[in-house]
């Protein structure tokens, strides 16, 4: 066998990145470009995400185990195996194979934090690996040093130390809370019926359960505070995904209640499930049932997605089982309804859950909603009384006679909304939260800027953390945890709805039952952690509004909200920096006036 030094051709090009950093293939990594060393400051019960880049210049397999590997593809001998091994003094860490999905604009970007050990790397290509170490809450405060080493080899040679990239940890004496006990409130929808069809499990079992553990987990790991329980069928319809044509897709969502209807007429309600699953996210630091699918259903009438209850405005679709004659059928007259909430709320009352409930519509503000949620209003607040509601329209909606005399728990306008109202609305509309209620920004197709896109910089879905704190809200809304659709790890776009890419999902299922965090998920974790930096700021410091604005200054060129455009995508740098240093010095400030109290 010939020298391995000739055989290897000059395997080239590891670096560190910066924790923004993600893979976009036809991205070049220059010789000139690469750093070989990294510092990190960080406070106590965080993480440290290190992110690497490497490119190779013939087939190369990337390896995580310490175990020999062979390429697979043509001729073996022909495929270098890179194995990577990650050493950090007094922490455990991971190594995680980055995987890319094909973005609106035609190029592959990395998202999917994979835990598999093992994938095929792209010759003359940017390829990534991500360490991420969990820094304990008990840690000592001090300098940690840690390496990620790179061994090369290929058939039957021995391994050689291709590379070793070196990085240090300056663990903080501050600790951040528990996620389950973060001050920021997080709203992350979950359809838990498309997660039982992408790990195949029949819904609405134990089995399903088990599934969405995983899922569960990892929205208790950002301190997600509400639980999404589904009281009737199809409510979005099924996000109108029969008109995907290039990325045919399943996304209905169906009643979490079984419901029967016995030979002598009367109804039966088996709420287990919805039981089961409430107990499950509370698990998992989850505290607010938010119920849904009762008001704001989607219509698409022309098609059959229009009203099927008699005398009952809003689109309402509830199916039961007629054990009569084994037929599946709709419940299609207002008693029917009104009988089910009624037997809703006794649940409801029974289970001890009114005083962490909610009630939540979807949209509720668009046109041809309105009229037929406010018909059934009444009633709803008739026969569910008590219950705290959360409202998702803009100031000059609620301000409307309409509602002006409602009750407001939880208020979530859309980001957008900030420069289009009036001031003194918005400001009214605000003012009209409840003392121990909620307000919270939402997005989700819609504005550009603001968002977390496939297409949009990591820092851009990280500052969700220090803008919902900008912008005096409590916490954060969106739609999609995982509204994946047929087949997302191998293309996630879904263009009928008018969907970007990434829109639909933060995570990813993966093929052993796991839930795969996207990159996309780390930043908005990491955000999260900013805004509970200031929040522990504003506890501790007498100048907390100096720290909080200098530390706002770093990452805000425009400060003032109201001045931004939010639909100007290609100007989002001129509101929101991109540059991961101006979130590194925003931290520092926090972390500064944090360690001389």
């Amino acid at each position: 066998m010939e020298d391995f030094a000739t055989y290897i051709r000059k395997a080239y090009l590891f670096s560190l990145m910066d924790e923004s950093f993600r893979v976009v293939r036809g991205t070049p990594l220059l010789p000139e470009n690469q750093v070989n060393h990294m510092d990190v400051r960080t406070p106590r019960n965080s993480f440290v995400q290190i992110n690497m880049a490497m490119s190779f210049p013939e087939n190369a397999i990337i390896q995580l185990d310490q175990r020999i590997a062979f390429g697979y593809r043509n001729d073996p001998s022909r495929f270098m195996i890179v194995r990577a091994a990650l050493e950090v003094e007094g922490m455990e860490g991971k190594l995680h194979l980055i995987d890319t999905l094909m973005d609106d604009d035609g190029r592959q970007r990395g998202d999917v934090v994979l835990e598999q050990p093992f994938m095929e790397a792209v010759p003359y290509q940017v390829n990534q690996v991500t360490a991420l170490i969990p820094v304990p809450r008990d840690l000592t405060p001090g300098t940690y040093k840690g390496r990620v080493r790179f061994y090369a080899h290929s058939m039957f040679y021995d391994e050689t130390l291709a590379r070793e990239l070196t990085f240090t940890i300056q663990v903080e004496d501050t600790v951040l809370p528990d996620a389950r006990d973060g001050k920021f409130y997080l709203n992350l929808w979950q359809h838990v019926f498309n997660i039982a069809r992408k790990h195949e499990v029949r819904p609405f079992t134990d089995e399903h359960l088990e599934a969405l553990r995983p899922y569960a987990k990892a929205l208790g790991d950002l301190g997600n505070k509400a639980i999404t329980v589904l009281l009737s069928d199809i409510p979005w319809a099924g996000q109108r995904c029969w008109t995907e044509l290039n990325n045919p897709s399943d996304l209905f969502e169906y009643n979490y209640v079984q419901i029967r209807r016995k030979a002598d007429g009367a109804f039966t309600y088996d709420f287990s499930f919805a039981e089961k699953y409430i107990a499950l996210m509370k698990e998992y630091g989850a505290t607010d049932v938010m119920f849904t699918g009762l008001y704001g259903i989607w219509e698409d009438a022309k098609i059959g997605f229009g009203v099927i209850v008699n005398n009952w405005a809003d689109a309402i679709r509830v199916s039961y089982l007629d054990e009569k004659d084994g037929c599946i059928r709709f419940m299609r007259e207002r008693e029917e309804i009104e009988d089910y909430l009624r037997a809703i709320y006794k649940w409801i009352v029974e289970s001890n859950l009114l005083s962490t409930s909610y009630l939540m519509g979807d949209e509720v503000d668009l046109p041809g909603k309105t009229e037929g949620w406010t018909a059934v209003l009444e009633t709803l607040k008739e026969l569910l009384p008590d219950i705290r509601r959360d409202w998702d329209m803009l100031p000059h909606v609620l301000m409307s006679d309409t509602y002006k005399d409602e009750r407001v728990d939880i208020y979530t306008p859309q980001i957008d909304g900030i420069p289009t109202e009036e001031p003194e609305v918005w400001q009214a509309a605000m003012d009209r939260v409840a003392k121990d209620g909620k307000k919270l920004w939402s997005v989700c197709c819609w504005p550009p800027v603001m968002n977390s896109f496939l297409y949009c910089n990591l820092n851009e879905v990280r500052l969700h953390g220090l803008i919902t704190e900008h912008i005096k809200m409590d916490g954060f809304l969106r739609w999609n945890f995982t509204v994946w659709p047929d087949d997302p790890r191998r293309d996630v776009r879904f263009f009928a709805p008018g969907w970007p890419a990434g829109d639909t999902c933060f995570v990813y299922p993966g093929k052993g039952g796991q839930c795969l965090p996207s990159l996309r998920y780390l930043a908005l974790r990491r955000g999260i952690e900013d805004f509970e930096l200031c929040q522990m700021v504003k506890e501790k410091c007498e100048n907390a509004d100096e720290i909080i604005n200098k530390a706002m200054a770093c990452v805000l060129p425009e400060t003032d909200v109201r001045k931004w455009d939010f639909a100007d995508y290609h100007g989002r740098t001129k509101y929101m920096s991109h540059e991961n240093s101006d979130y590194v010095n925003a931290r520092n400030i926090l972390l500064d006036a944090l360690r001389e109290v």
